[in-house]
This record gives C-alpha cells, structure tokens and sequence, in this order.
C-alpha cells in the first residue's frame, strides 16, 4: 500500500507541475506536443492486446468515443467511451474475457 500512496502523491505532484508549467509552452500544436497524448493511449490499449476479446472492447469503447464527441463534445467522450468499454467487458461471459471463474 505504501507504494500506491507514493505513486498517488507524484502523480498529483507531477500534474500540479503540469498545470503550472504547461501554460509556459504557448503552442503546443507547432511543438508536436498535442500528439501525445492520443500516442500515450494507444499505448495502453496495445498492452491489452494478448487478452481473449480485446478487440470488440476497444471497438466498442472507440465507437462510442467517435458518436460521442460529434453529440456531446470534448471531454466527455473520453469517460463516455471508456464506460462503453468497461460496460462491454463486463457483458463478455467470464470464460471469454480472460478472467478465470473461482469455484
């Protein structure tokens, strides 16, 4: 537990600093700076991509992203396509999403 404290405590900390110091770089989009973030998330989508039915979560959670942001703009279609996601994921019968039942 002492370790997600910590890393509770930097990524507040390193936010801060972020919110601070970002508004020092005056265009991002020049800097190519914009363009991690989305790099970022691919990231942690291809890290899932050993798991049974990953595909259909990511399409499902990337689908509902798009509609999302042409209906009810930015941020919220971020958290509406991750609850698209989560909400397939959770649909998925245990013995197809990876996760073993316990007796």
């Amino acid at each position: 537990m002492p370790g997600a404290a910590a890393a509770i405590m930097f990524w507040v900390v390193e936010s801060a600093l972020g919110a601070v110091f970002g508004k020092l770089i005056p265009d991002t989009h020049a800097l190519g700076i914009d363009f991690l973030l989305p790099i970022y998330f691919l990231g942690l989508v291809m890290g899932f991509r050993k798991r049974p039915l990953w595909l259909p979560v990511v399409v499902a959670s990337a689908a509902a992203s798009i509609i999302a942001y042409k209906t009810v703009g930015s941020p919220w279609h971020v958290s509406i396509g991750a609850i698209a996601g989560v909400l397939l994921a959770v649909i998925l019968p245990p013995h197809h999403s990876g996760v073993e039942a316990r007796p």
